[in-house]
This record gives C-alpha cells, structure tokens and sequence, in this order.
C-alpha cells in the first residue's frame, strides 16, 4: 500500500533546505560569542590572589613577537614599571596576566592600543 504525499496547504512558503551560505553566515555569530565564552573561562580561572590569569594559561611567551603589533608592549593592557628605562621594562606589568612581563612578549589576551581603522 502506498501512502500519499502530504502536501502544505496552499499559500505555505517552503522550508528551504540548509545550504553552505546559510551555514557560514551563522558561524559568524557563533564564533565570536565562542571566543568570548573562551576569554570568560580563563578569566574566571584566574589566580584568585591577584585576580590575574596565570601565564600558562594565556599562552604567554616573554620574547618572539619580533616587531610584529601584537607585542605586549604595544598592548592596552601593559603597564611599565616607575623606575628607569632598562629596570623599568624588566620590572614592567600587566592589568590582566598575573607576574611580571617583558614589552617584547605576547599573549593571548591581547588588544591593541589604539583600534586599526
């Protein structure tokens, strides 16, 4: 015995079937908010006695950026230290990695200064 299709009433619009456009258009909302989800999870496990996220988590490293922009030293959230030029930047801070850093290094957390345009 055969069954019939079943067809919408009349003046239903059809569901479209997924397509790769559709698909990327909401990976491009879904990924920042991943990343953000991300960042807020290695913010919360964050040394408790500092507040700060520990280095290994952030993935920092003290040298390698190589003059590329994302150097710690051209981030928003470095700090450099009160004394002199050579003590100072080997004493310098950062507002979200615990410990000291080096103006050379990089991490994940990275923003810049001031935003591209």
């Amino acid at each position: 015995m055969k069954y019939p299709l079943i067809e919408p009433p009349p003046g239903t619009p059809a569901t479209p079937s997924p397509s790769r456009r559709g698909f990327l258009k909401h990976i491009q909302v879904l990924l920042p908010l991943a990343a953000g989800f991300l960042w807020l999870s290695v913010a919360g496990a964050a040394d408790t006695s500092s507040g700060k996220a520990p280095k290994d988590r952030v993935h920092y490293r003290l040298v390698g950026c190589n003059g590329r922009a994302n150097c710690c030293m051209n981030c928003r959230f470095f700090k450099p230290a009160e004394r002199g030029m050579c003590m100072g930047m080997m004493e310098a801070r950062c507002q979200v990695v615990a410990g000291s850093v080096s103006p050379m290094g990089y991490c994940d957390l990275f923003v810049p200064i001031r935003p591209a345009a």
